[in-house]
């Protein structure tokens, strides 16, 4: 009954409680409901506001564009009515001259926002300069008025930016951290932003690789994949390697006798909790360390227990190499010296260090990379295999010269291989430097020719030599083993069996690709680069070189040192500054001549020559519209020279009027000179180039086939040119103080004999230099008297050639033009030597003028006369132009002649033949005339020194203090001004030498008188009739003879 009327009870409580319950959800129905119908109409306020605001800006926006555009519509205006929207206010910065680019920035910018028209940007800016800018630009705008905003800012880049000549990638590139990250990180982004570079990683890398070296190796052990999370990284780093470390709040430490305690703190959490740690901290457990210490006291007990188990002392996990605890500290560690209060038996929590890693340490100079090693170069003690390193196929380099095992850090990152710290052991590699390790392996288990070994010891290191570098430690350690690296292999025992390992070829370098090269030069990874040019031996044949037997032992010792000088040259030339090149006038065709018709005999020799050129490589197939013929032209030994002729080419040519010597000017450098050397190069020509782009101006066509030249041929008419100016160039340095160069010719003097045995070493070693090549059997070394250019040259003096001398006595008598042009051609190339050569040569010369030729009694005697007076041609001395010079002047009726001395010694004969107008003239103006003309002739070596004038004419002695009268006269005396001179009379008895040669054409007047003349006029005087006849005549009566 009881239980019944309890039951009833809390059926009764139930049900009050559903009631209550459905009250209660009924309230929170109509609850929710109002807080929904309040939520929307909260909403909807907002949204109304939020369209207000917007149609606010747009009316504002609207405003400060139509004033910038200065459109005004009465529309609008009235529909603002009384409400006026505000304006933005957003001025321009004044720009003073300094900080160009950001104020260039901010004005781009602007005008981007504001839409300004092109056509007001270059007013506005102006508006808003200021200081040295206001001149700059009012100045620039008067001479070249700015059309365009791109314009100006290009101008004011120019003016007051950056250096046009500074390149802001090449400084970003260099750039090193000096002082704080901060401040590299402020010159990094002023230089970054002048540069774009992309991609982002390529800047990245750029960051890091000028972060100084503690620094960027912590920061690239974090792989940051950002520029934001490198800097970060490398401010966070800065202050770790700080010298002085922030303060911390709560410094709890302890304390411990030996050795020193590491005194651990937890610093305020202001560093990013993303952060990675930076060394491996414990965090706290609550149960073990008070609110106010967060340091964790472990006794030795502890500490060993722990140890023994491999549980980390902070976490109590399994610890490993790799171990990270779950909650990421970064502790602050501090040294304190203080002792420890007896008693005390806690003890630092220390890592566990590797014996090996102890001693690190005190053997930081004991670490050596060999140099192959470090640069990828193959040695004699070194063998490349392949090695298996975890299933992964790795290069490894076997090296003997290295000290220890070296492994990339990327193959270690690859395979996730745990690496210890080694912190402050460094290498010595091959090159003296001095590389910090990343990291340090204990050992690392490599499979090589299927026999798995370990490798004790091992360095992180970047190294170029292989993946793997296995050092002479693993060597040591097999103790019975055999390596030959000639033939690559290496054979040792391993567990009771011999295992053979086969080394590589050296790998064949590959052709690097321009996006590989560019990433190592912006991330700083090029230590040093080389241009590499192969280049076969030259051979050296060791043939002894045909000397004469006068010839010194220093001297054949010193060709024989230079013999590639007096070889064949093979190949073509190098290229040079002056390569021949053929410049044609404005508007030429192309030149188009048919070959010429040959002998049959002449078509063999033209083949044999030209496959010889192709052979030489100094000539090739062409296909150019130019076309020339050849003819071949024999020497003096009987063979033939392959000659083309350029006459059509030569006309459409631009003459070069490079100046080439005359041989009297280099004849007069000699004087002092004793011992005399003379080089001739071998087919100089060929021995220069033609510029590519002219070559097939070359061609020239056989009956063979059509051809063009690779060298410069024979036949330009700018060869000569050419030829003389690399001449000049290459022997610039030595000219008139020991060389003489007339084309090939090579002339070397010397006073003395151990002078020239140097100067003779130095050409030689030029033409050396140069590639230039040299014809033994036409050269002559060391010699007192020597040919050169036709004339003989000894100490004493110059005079000509004995070969030349007896070509013109064997002259035949011209019998038309072309003969009698080259005997006047051969004997006027040495008219200085002859006395009076311009009238004795009178008579044949008036044969050259127009229809004129007719050979004469007279012409006859002229000829043989000049054919004597080069039998009789005296030795000119050499002039010395530390000496003053003497010019002895006569002049006669029909003449005048002049002799230059020097110590009595003649250097030069000159005469002339005077027209008929002067012939007519005094006496005193002839002779004035003579001293002109002697002056004029001799100028060069006359002038800007004191000389003295010679004349028979008594009153010019005082020519400087006379009144002048005739026109001529003036003439003559203004060719004098500029010269220092004396005039002295001489008489005409003692001048002789100027007499004669004024005189001396008219021996050219002589008649032979045959004897036959002579008879004749015996037998008229002799016959009565004649004589008769005679003298009726000399009466005036003469008798008519029928």
């Amino acid at each position: 009954m009881a239980d019944n009327t309890r039951m009833k009870g809390l059926e009764a409580d139930i049900k009050k409680l559903f009631q209550m319950m459905e009250s209660m959800m009924e309230e929170n129905r109509s609850e929710r409901a109002r807080l929904k119908e309040a939520t929307d109409l909260k909403f909807e306020s907002l949204q109304a506001s939020i369209s207000q605001i917007a149609n606010e800006y747009s009316q504002a926006r609207s405003v400060v564009l139509g004033s910038h555009h200065g459109t005004n519509s009465g529309g609008d205006q009235s529909g603002r009515g009384a409400a006026q929207p505000r304006k933005v206010n957003c001025d321009l910065a004044k720009f003073d001259g300094s900080d160009a680019l950001a104020w260039i920035c901010s004005v781009d910018q602007y005008f981007e926002f504001f839409r300004v028209p092109e056509e007001e940007q270059v007013g506005l800016a102006a508006m808003h300069m200021s200081g040295m800018a206001i001149p700059w630009f009012q100045m620039t705008q008067r001479t070249s008025p700015f059309r365009s905003w791109t314009q100006l800012k290009r101008s004011i880049e120019i003016e007051f930016g950056p250096s046009l000549f500074e390149s802001p990638r090449e400084l970003l590139f260099k750039l090193q951290q000096r002082g704080t990250v901060s401040e590299y990180y402020a010159e990094f982004v002023a230089l970054a932003n002048r540069s774009h570079i992309d991609p982002p990683d390529a800047l990245m890398d750029c960051f890091i690789s000028g972060l100084q070296q503690d620094i960027r190796r912590e920061v690239k052990a974090q792989c940051p994949p950002s520029l934001m999370r490198a800097v970060s990284l490398a401010r966070l780093y800065e202050d770790k390697f700080s010298p002085n470390p922030p303060t911390t709040t709560a410094p709890a430490s302890f304390r411990s006798v030996n050795p020193p305690t590491l005194a651990l703190t937890q610093p305020k959490p202001s560093l990013c909790t993303g952060s990675p740690p930076l060394l491996p901290a414990p965090s706290p457990r609550s149960s073990t360390s008070s609110p106010r210490n967060p340091i964790r006291r472990l006794s030795s007990t502890e500490i060993q227990a722990k140890r023994a188990k491999g549980l980390c002392y902070w976490c109590d996990e399994k610890y490993t190499a790799l171990h990270k605890c779950p909650n990421r500290h970064f502790m602050l560690f501090q040294l304190e010296e203080d002792e420890v209060p007896a008693g005390e038996q806690q003890a630092a929590i220390e890592e566990e260090v590797d014996p090996f890693l102890q001693t690190l340490e005190q053997q930081v100079t004991d670490h050596h990379l060999s140099y192959n090693a470090m640069h990828g170069t193959s040695g004699s003690s070194t063998i490349r295999i392949r090695a298996l390193l975890q299933g992964l196929e790795v290069r490894a380099l076997l090296d003997g010269g290295s000290s220890d095992s070296f492994l990339q850090p990327r193959i270690a990152k690859f395979l996730n291989i745990p690496v210890q710290p080694a912190p402050g052991v460094r290498v010595i590699v091959g090159n003296f430097g001095i590389m910090d390790v990343e990291g340090y392996i204990p050992s690392l288990e490599v499979t090589m020719s299927g026999c798995k070994v370990t490798i004790p010891h091992v360095f992180v290191l970047h190294v170029a030599g292989g993946d793997l570098v296995i050092g002479s430690p693993w060597l040591k350690q097999l103790k019975t083993y055999i390596v030959d690296y000639d033939a690559a292999f290496l054979r040792f025992l391993h567990n009771g069996e011999f295992v053979t390992v086969h080394g590589e070829k050296n790998p064949t370098p590959e052709q690097a690709q321009y996006h590989h090269i560019r990433r190592l030069l912006n991330t700083n990874a090029i230590e040093e680069a080389f241009t590499v040019e192969v280049q076969q031996p030259a051979q050296n044949t060791a043939t002894p070189l045909p000397f004469s037997p006068t010839m010194g032992p220093a001297f054949a010792e010193l060709l024989q040192k230079y013999q590639i000088v007096f070889q064949q040259p093979t190949g073509l030339p190098p290229q040079r500054l002056h390569d021949h090149s053929i410049p044609l006038v404005e508007g030429a065709a192309p030149i188009r001549v048919r070959p010429y018709r040959y002998p049959h005999h002449h078509k063999t020799q033209i083949e044999c020559m030209i496959q010889e050129m192709l052979k030489d490589g100094i000539i090739q197939p062409s296909r150019s519209p130019f076309s020339s013929p050849i003819l071949l032209v024999k020497k003096k030994d009987g063979s033939w020279r392959f000659c083309t002729d350029y006459r059509a080419l030569n006309k459409i040519t631009v003459k070069d009027r490079f100046p080439i010597p005359t041989v009297d000017e280099l004849l007069d450098e000699l004087f002092g000179a004793k011992i005399f050397s003379k080089l001739d190069l071998r087919s100089g020509y060929h021995q220069i180039l033609v510029k590519p782009e002219d070559r097939y101006k070359t061609a020239f066509r056989t009956h063979q086939g059509h051809y063009e030249w690779l060298v410069m041929p024979f036949g330009l008419t700018n060869a000569p040119a050419t030829f003389q100016h690399l001449m000049n160039d290459i022997f610039q340095p030595f000219l008139r103080k020991f060389v003489l160069v007339f084309f090939d010719d090579i002339l070397i003097y010397s006073p003395s004999t151990s002078q020239h045995l140097a100067h003779l070493e130095i050409v030689l070693q030029t033409l050396q230099k140069e590639s230039l090549f040299a014809k033994l059997s036409k050269c002559l070394f060391a010699v007192s008297e020597i040919d050169y250019l036709g004339h003989t040259i000894t100490e004493k003096g110059v005079h000509m050639e004995k070969d030349k001398i007896q070509a013109v006595l064997a002259w035949p008598t011209p019998e038309n033009l072309k003969q009698l042009r080259g005997f006047l051609g051969l004997t006027g190339y040495y008219r200085r030597f002859i006395k009076g050569y311009a009238s004795l040569a009178s008579p044949l010369t008036d044969l050259l003028k127009r229809d004129a030729f007719q050979w004469s009694s007279v012409a006859a005697h002229a000829f043989e006369s000049l054919k004597n007076a080069i039998t009789s041609e005296p030795v000119l001395a050499l002039p010395n132009f530390d000496q003053p010079f003497i010019v002895e002047t006569d002049a006669s009726s029909t003449g005048i002649g002049a002799v230059l001395l020097q110590d009595k010694h003649p250097i030069a004969f000159f005469s002339k033949k005077l027209s008929t107008n002067k012939q007519h003239q005094s006496a005193y103006a002839r002779e004035f005339y003579a001293v002109t003309e002697a002056v004029a002739k001799f100028r060069h070596y006359l002038l800007g020194k004191k000389f003295i004038i010679r004349t028979d004419q008594q009153s010019l002695k005082t020519l400087g203090d006379q009144t002048l009268h005739t026109p001529d006269q003036q003439k003559w005396i203004h060719k004098l001004m500029g010269y220092d001179f004396e005039i002295q009379y001489k008489p005409g008895k003692e001048n002789t030498a100027a007499d004669a040669l004024s005189r001396s054409f008219m021996a050219a007047w002589s008649c032979p008188k045959p004897e036959w003349f002579n008879t004749l006029k015996s037998e008229i005087e002799a016959d009565n009739v004649l004589r008769e006849l005679r003298e009726n005549c000399e009466k005036g009566s003469p008798k008519d003879p029928n």
